[in-house]
């Protein structure tokens, strides 16, 4: 087995790249025969996710932040709609009691 070939192997299946079935038998054959280079890879494979996550949520964490203030001010506009118009009804309702 060549580590460095492996190694590279890994490396381009990590970042998404295509491997052809000859190169995917290569690496599953490595993988089974050296438990040392499983334990390595499936490391790299969880920094990998967690390196992924965290600038999934980076980018959620804005457009999260963006939704939130967007509804909150709709929210804050509603209220003061309905205020707007409660006070109509009062109001409303005060001139037809002085009325009778």
């Amino acid at each position: 087995m060549n580590e460095e070939r492996i190694d590279g192997l890994w490396a381009r299946f990590l970042m998404g790249e295509a491997l052809d079935a000859r190169e995917m038998v290569e690496l599953g054959k490595a993988l089974r025969a050296d438990a040392d280079l499983r334990a390595r890879f499936l490391k790299d494979a969880q920094t990998d996710g967690l390196l992924w996550a965290l600038g999934r949520s980076h980018q959620d964490g804005d457009r999260f932040a963006d939704t939130f203030f967007d509804r909150l001010d709709a929210e804050s506009n509603k209220t003061r709609f309905l205020r707007k118009v409660q006070t109509r009804m009062e109001e409303e309702a005060a001139r037809c009691q002085r009325a009778f």
